[in-house]
């Protein structure tokens, strides 16, 4: 609700009063700040994170409670009344300023994170909660809210459907939270009750609790860590709930099993009981998609019980089987990760080198393959050309040599048999460099100089020109161009400062400096977020001159590589090594904001790696579009090596003139991995990134090559390789800030293509 003091509402407002003085009133909760917009950041990001006034659309590149409730498993819908449009798309009739799940681009950037953004009221509230939707936000409109209206008027939109979410809670472990975004007295108080089964009845309180007191709240009541915000300090409004009853959950040991077609798995389901609970729980299992079956064994347990239940299939695939305990009104989930392989052999290689030149001798290594029958023996056949003859025949030695006698890009295949007879078969595309070099992807000699010459250092932060000191870790240098600092040769291990956001921090800078032959290592912390940073986002500040070269970056969980933010100028990332194994939704390994210009990124390798399920993007250039004052340019991404980039493996965004070239992408996870729809990308052109220049890639074994999704485009002697669709041109406006006019696409090769090799605009 909007813009009341707590004195206007509670006694005026008859309905609300009336749930105020029934259920949990707190009569000392405050507000942040005056307009609406930072106090609805606050709400869900337990910060304001320097944005003031209304009418803003900051890109707050940082965890919200949205995090908090998918970490612990839960589910959440967010609906503004009378809004337009739907997802990302959403447009509420205050924009962003009531609805702040549109400033967080760890929201707008996930697609399945998107979908949960609806236009709606009181009956889509009651609809969801109806369906199981663990949390609910309701942005109601201007008159609903108070902002625009009367009191009496929004105390009656409150009493039009309140009622009926009432109902619909008895019985269950539910809460409607009621409150208002701003006050204008001192303190700010508001009016903020719990209403519902699971509230205290009649209770007042008169601690003081504030906006970031809901994300702390959460983090009580469900767990799933903390924001690292003012979260972490504010006051828990848990004294509102009354205490837990019997309850219990279902553990799932393993939660992964993978096995042949036609054979099976185990595992096993065990109750944790919480509240006295003592009661029986009957399980049953479904299966996402279709195709598993599961028996459990026995089929209901209590106390210390535990089933085995076994999984089933005869077609290979990736399922998702949902394991179900049902005690009276109590229901709960486990869920397995069901992979099938089929049967027989599944084909691998690997090649060394990685970049050969012409009449190089290469070594395939298919030894890595394996097969459904641990005792199979296995042999192999090589086809060099990828053109359907097999140039060696089948021989127990799964390794094999070849050179290639002229440059270009070779789909070399290898089949393996076994002695069942069953085979499979795995490519990969070897980019051949004339004698000379020239060849895609990252020349050989990225990453650390000497890493005998590492000693180690804590976290640096250089925030003005004064602070180029020898404690600062500046090993030499006058910080000229032609004598730069030099800032080298330090280990800097991320396990020892956990708090730290960058190890390495340079902004509002003139002078020239190198930074290289550092390794910056484990950084898991939630509070981490970058390796290396130029600059300070979301401020714009002028930062110059700064070389990032053979540096190394390893086991970044939660932070980029190299994040280069808003107002830097004449920045080079080159030859440095990137590792990433995100824990985190859109981990970047190299990253530029918007309105940095002539950066040069050249000769990198980032592997974009998850264990988990997150998408990951290797060098993203330029960020959504803002205006065109705050467009990327000068941009160049050269001879890179990508791989695993779960999201997109190059990007660029609000820029002009990127050139993206002699860059080779791909996943080897084996194969891609998929995590949501249209995953993996290669490369890929949006957000208004006109005019890019998208010459003489390498890619491979993603779902979409390039995607253009920007005006006036180059794409030229690209080489897409076991991809779903080759060149997908995007319909305009299949996102915000897709236009696809005036492209040039031509001389692009094209081999394993599952799709379409070009796919032009459905209205081209």
């Amino acid at each position: 609700m909007e813009n009341k003091n707590q004195n206007e509402v509670y006694g005026p407002a008859t309905y609300m009063t009336q749930l105020a003085d029934q259920y949990g009133f707190a009569q000392h909760w405050a507000s942040i700040t005056n307009p609406s917009q930072p106090n609805y950041i606050a709400y869900i990001g337990a910060s304001t994170f320097g944005v003031t006034g209304d009418g803003n659309h900051p890109n707050l590149n940082h965890p919200t409670i949205v995090d908090l409730i998918e970490n612990t498993g839960h589910t959440w819908k967010a609906f503004g009344e009378d809004a337009s449009g739907t997802g990302c798309g959403l447009n509420p009739p205050r924009g962003e300023d009531h609805f702040p799940f549109l400033s967080y681009t760890t929201i707008t950037g996930s697609p399945s994170r998107c979908a949960n953004l609806l236009p709606g009221s009181g009956n889509e509230v009651i609809n969801a909660f109806n369906a199981g939707t663990n949390f609910i936000w309701l942005t109601p409109n201007d008159c609903n809210n108070m902002h625009s209206c009367s009191v009496a008027t929004g105390d009656n939109y409150i009493h039009g459907w309140v009622p009926q979410l009432l109902t619909a809670m008895n019985g269950k472990k539910a809460l409607l939270i009621l409150t208002f975004d701003e006050a204008y007295t001192n303190p700010p108080y508001i009016y903020h009750a719990f209403i519902g089964p699971a509230a205290k009845l009649a209770y007042k309180s008169t601690v003081e609790y504030t906006h970031y007191s809901l994300a702390k709240m959460i983090e009580d009541v469900w767990g799933g860590g903390n924001l690292g915000q003012n979260d972490v300090s504010a006051n828990s409004p848990v004294e509102f709930f009354l205490p837990g009853g019997p309850d219990f959950g279902l553990v799932a040991n393993p939660t992964s099993v993978s096995f042949a077609a036609g054979g099976s798995a185990t595992s096993t389901i065990s109750l944790t009981a919480s509240g006295g609970f003592t009661g029986t729980v009957g399980l049953t299992a479904s299966s996402a998609p279709a195709g598993v079956a599961t028996t459990c064994v026995p089929a209901s347990i209590s106390g210390s019980q535990t089933s085995t239940c076994t999984f089933s299939a005869a077609n290979a695939g990736s399922y998702s089987v949902t394991i179900t305990g049902t005690s009276g009104t109590l229901v709960h989930t486990a869920a397995v990760s069901v992979t099938v392989t089929a049967a027989g052999p599944v084909a691998r290689f690997t090649f060394a080198p990685a970049y050969p030149q012409v009449n190089d001798t290469v070594t395939f290594d298919a030894s890595s393959s394996t097969d459904s029958d641990p005792t199979a023996t296995l042999q192999a056949r090589w086809d060099w050309a990828g053109d359907g003859t097999w140039d060696t025949p089948y021989s127990s030695v799964l390794t094999a040599q070849h050179a290639f006698a002229a440059a270009g890009t070779s789909l070399v295949k290898v089949q393996i048999q076994d002695n069942h007879a069953l085979t499979d078969t795995a490519s990969h595309a070897v980019v051949v460099s004339p004698l000379g070099g020239g060849g895609a992807g990252a020349p050989p000699g990225y990453g650390l100089i000497d890493p005998s010459k590492l000693q180690p250092h804590g976290p640096i932060a250089i925030l003005a020109n004064t602070d180029f000191t020898a404690a600062n870790g500046v090993r030499s240098g006058t910080g000229t161009a032609t004598d730069p600092f030099v800032i080298s040769d330090w280990f800097i291990d991320g396990n020892l400062y956990t708090t730290t956001q960058v190890m390495v921090w340079i902004e509002s800078t003139n002078l020239y400096v190198v930074v290289e032959n550092n390794r910056i290592t484990n950084l898991a912390g939630t509070n981490q977020w970058e390796a290396f940073q130029v600059g300070h986002w979301p401020a714009i500040l002028a930062t110059q001159h700064v070389t990032f070269r053979h540096n190394s970056v390893e086991n970044a969980q939660h932070a980029y590589g190299f994040g280069i933010r808003e107002g830097s100028t004449d920045i080079h990332i080159e030859a440095n090594y990137v590792g990433l194994d995100s824990t985190y939704e859109w981990l970047y390994g190299i990253e530029t904001d918007r309105n940095v210009h002539d950066v040069t990124v050249f000769g990198n390798y980032v592997n974009a790696y998850t264990s988990g399920t997150f998408h990951t993007t290797g060098i993203q250039l330029g960020d959504v579009h803002v205006d065109d004052a705050r467009r990327t340019t000068g941009v160049t991404a050269i001879h890179n090596t990508v791989v695993n980039a779960t999201g997109t493996g190059i990007a660029a965004e609000s820029a002009v003139g990127t050139v993206l070239a002699w860059n080779l992408v791909y996943d080897n996870y084996p194969g891609t991995k998929v995590i949501g729809t249209d995953y993996p990308r290669g490369l890929q052109t949006d957000w208004y990134a006109n005019g890019s220049v998208v010459l003489v890639n390498v890619i491979h074994t993603v779902h979409w090559g390039i995607v253009v999704g920007a005006d006036g485009g180059i794409f030229a002697l690209n080489s897409l390789t076991d991809v779903d669709y080759g060149i997908y041109v995007l319909d305009a406006g299949a996102w915000t800030g897709v236009s696809t006019s005036g492209e040039t696409i031509f001389a692009t090769s094209y081999a394993g293509v599952a799709n379409t090799a070009i796919r032009l605009p459905a209205n081209f």
